[in-house]
């Protein structure tokens, strides 16, 4: 089906060769659009309505660690850190991403984030502010006020 373009692995070698970029997990199929799917859709990493926990825990983990292997094998490089589609997440996804490797997870939550170089806990649901090609040059700033000296 005809969907928006997605980088192919050529493409993505090129940019971690910059040192610029790196590519990380995202999941494989846990960011689904309904109208292009036939069946259950699975817009995030949390549970579908009527599914059993370990149906959940399956899904998630086979998920999971199929785009580890699809990033390593293609690109040859660890993917340790998280993003959560849709930044939607629950104790449990937090619970069963960590216990997989990940190192770092990410969330959609606004914020900034304290880093403790002692407290390896504090890279785990990190927040993140939202930039894209609507960010001007105000919001940006406001981001970045008492973070960034002037």
């Amino acid at each position: 089906l005809p969907m928006t373009p997605h980088l192919d692995w050529d493409e993505m070698r090129i940019m971690i060769d910059s040192g610029l970029v790196s590519i990380q997990n995202h999941t494989y199929d846990m960011h689904m659009y309904a109208p292009y799917e036939t069946g259950a859709v699975r817009e995030n990493a949390l549970r579908l309505e009527g599914e059993s926990e370990k149906e959940y825990k399956t899904a998630l983990i086979e998920d999971y660690n199929h785009n580890v292997r699809l990033i390593k094998e293609n690109l040859g490089c660890d993917a340790p850190v998280f993003a959560y589609p849709n930044g939607k997440y629950d104790d449990l996804s937090e619970k069963i991403i960590r216990s997989l490797g990940a190192r770092v997870t990410l969330t959609t939550d606004v914020g900034m984030n304290t880093l403790r170089e002692w407290d390896r806990t504090t890279l785990y649901l990190m927040k993140r502010y939202t930039i894209n090609q609507t960010t001007d040059i105000k919001t940006l700033q406001s981001y970045l006020d008492g973070v960034i000296p002037k």
